[in-house]
């Protein structure tokens, strides 16, 4: 295995373990999992949040209240997972291409 590849072995793990730490959390204690839109677009960029919260995307909010103004949370759990999935997709879609180009 060569060194961008350990590199990139590494990357994925601690990437992984970031996923894991936040399941643990949502499992351990639910309502620290919860947040606002707000701080998800901190956390994530507005575009790149916009794009996956439904309807346009497939994460759904729980609204906490009866009210029409009351707060709709997220699962930070869902978020944090769907930017690993695309970094790993990602990641595999440039190096298949990029062991292509090496290969001619």
């Amino acid at each position: 295995m060569s060194i961008p590849e350990l590199y990139e072995l590494q990357h994925q793990i601690v990437s992984l373990a970031d996923v894991i730490a936040c399941a643990i959390v949502k499992r351990q204690k639910p309502a620290d999992d919860l947040v606002t839109k707000r701080a998800l677009y901190r956390e994530f960029g507005r575009g790149w949040v916009d794009r996956h919260i439904a309807p346009a995307g497939k994460i759904e909010g729980k609204r906490f209240g009866t009210a029409r103004n009351s707060p709709i949370k997220y699962s930070r759990t869902e978020f944090v997972a769907l930017l690993e999935a695309e970094r790993m997709q990602r990641a595999e879609i440039i190096g298949k291409y990029g062991r292509q180009e090496m290969e001619k």
